[in-house]
């Protein structure tokens, strides 16, 4: 949260930021006011957080624990991601079910862009899926051009991965967003 004041003190519009939560914390009985207090604390609004949970999250909460905790968590403005789609043990079915905002297509579905005809279609049916239930949809991993190419061909507008930078610390990546906005970032002055 302090990353992200630091940011938004900069200037710099990095939209949000991406966190990804196991189940054991998700089970936390305090951890939506925790959130909602260091968000206060920091000065940044819910919206700039995304929390990323997988399927194996849902379908082992038996006792509806994380679902209150998301449920508070939703009408704070955090919003969140299903992450890893398609690797767990979740049935379609139960994507109506889940509150989330987007879909993350996993990479090892990506890697196999161009190389397999059955994991092309899998991945433009999730693309299209996601999008005809109004949730927007992540590329994970992606690292060629070819990739990017199908991707976009699909429908998918949202992609990550090396193919446009590897992991970055707080400073790097508050560049890498300046100069994607076309603005200088922190400790860095705009040409001419």
């Amino acid at each position: 949260m302090a990353q992200m004041r630091a940011w938004r003190l900069a200037g710099l519009d990095f939209g949000y930021v991406a966190v990804n939560l196991s189940g054991s914390q998700l089970a936390e009985a305090n951890l939506a006011t925790t959130i909602e207090r260091r968000l206060r604390d920091a000065q940044v609004s819910p919206h700039h957080l995304m929390l990323e949970i997988t399927e194996t999250v849902y379908l082992e909460d038996k006792d509806d624990t994380v679902r209150s905790t998301l449920r508070a968590l939703r009408a704070l403005g955090v919003a969140f991601a299903l992450d890893d789609f398609g690797t767990g043990h979740a049935s379609l079915s139960h994507l109506l079910k889940l509150e989330v905002d987007r879909i993350k297509i996993d990479m090892s579905f990506v890697r196999l862009i161009g190389k397999s005809a059955g994991t092309d279609a899998i991945v433009s049916a999730i693309v299209m899926m996601g999008l005809a239930l109004e949730l927007q949809v992540v590329a994970e991993g992606v690292e060629t051009r070819e990739q990017l190419a199908f991707l976009q061909r699909a429908g998918c507008k949202l992609i990550q991965g090396y193919l446009f930078a590897k992991p970055l610390d707080a400073e790097s990546a508050g560049a890498f967003s300046a100069a994607s906005n076309g603005r200088p970032g922190p400790g860095r002055t705009a040409p001419g």
